[in-house]
């Protein structure tokens, strides 16, 4: 429910710039602990994934946190496929090596289409972080 609400709020629907992300945080806060950091990670991954068709250049909300999002989703409800490869293009996105070489050897090989559109993207975003 709170990806939905999150991407009514963007500008290319019917919010204004900036609102999705500070739903993003007013939401995040008030269910805080790590539900809070989970469904920031869940909003981050809606507003940071162009190629899944939603999100825009440039990363949105806090790096940090999303990281928190992903690890508290993890101990809370465990992950998939689709949530590793969504953290990996943000991880990417944002420029954290470190963090997308972890999750791209725990993805190995099964790479998400909605994520990633082509595997060649996959495979150069894979290749940066392996170096």
């Amino acid at each position: 429910m709170y990806r939905l609400y999150a991407n009514y709020l963007e500008p290319k629907w019917y919010g204004t710039e900036g609102e999705a992300e500070a739903f993003a945080e007013q939401i995040s806060r008030r269910l805080g602990g790590k539900e809070g950091d989970f469904v920031y990670f869940e909003i981050a991954s809606l507003l940071n994934c162009p190629p899944c068709g939603t999100g825009s250049p440039g990363f949105k909300l806090s790096w940090p946190r999303v990281k928190d999002g992903y690890s508290a989703m993890e101990r809370l409800y465990g992950t998939s496929n689709v949530k590793m490869n969504r953290f990996a293009f943000m991880a990417v996105k944002a420029g954290d090596q470190s963090t997308a070489k972890e999750i791209f050897s725990a993805i190995g090989e099964k790479w998400d289409r909605p994520t990633w559109r082509r595997e060649v993207e996959f495979i150069t975003a894979r290749d940066w972080a392996m170096k």
